[in-house]
């Protein structure tokens, strides 16, 4: 494993994470109602699957899922390509 930190002086080079941590904190909630590690496990991993399953995104306006969904049989708008783009090479 290899730490990764931002600079000294320099948050902005982290700010997407921070945003994750924040929202995903909001999300979980409190740690008190989980008395085991077991538990909050549990509850780490059912966050993590409601934030890329389900959880509405505010730069996609959905889920991922449905992101994806509606993306998996035209590729190269998902990454966002134009129009004029994908007509100048035949797509």
């Amino acid at each position: 494993m290899v730490l990764s930190a931002s600079d000294p002086g320099s948050p902005w080079q982290n700010g997407f994470m921070e945003s994750w941590f924040g929202k995903f904190k909001d999300d979980l909630g409190p740690l008190t109602p989980y008395s085991t590690a077991a538990q909050l496990h549990e509850a780490l991993a059912l966050q993590i699957h409601y934030y890329n399953h389900d959880r509405i995104h505010t730069a996609l306006k959905m889920s991922p899922v449905t992101y994806a969904a509606q993306h998996k049989k035209d590729p190269a708008r998902m990454l966002g390509v134009s129009d004029k783009v994908l007509q100048k090479v035949g797509a």
